[in-house]
């Protein structure tokens, strides 16, 4: 998870992130809540090598994911 929290600071699209681990039991292991201006910077975050990199990396990893992107 350190992976996923190094890249605050470094993509500048990424205004705040947060990665937790679940404490309770029969639910997702762990959760990761990221901030972004728009929309836009969401799909160039995406896009950027370096978060494509972690994210191969959680993939190889993970049974299992859901995604959630919604605007305040």
């Amino acid at each position: 998870m350190s992976r996923l929290q190094c890249l605050y600071g470094v993509i500048p699209q990424l205004k705040a992130c947060e990665v937790a681990v679940n404490v309770g039991e029969g639910n997702y292991d762990a959760v990761l809540v990221s901030e972004f201006e728009s929309l836009e910077d969401l799909e160039t975050y995406k896009n950027d090598p370096r978060h494509k990199a972690v994210s191969a990396l959680c993939k190889s990893i993970r049974t299992d994911r859901v995604a959630v992107d919604y605007e305040i």
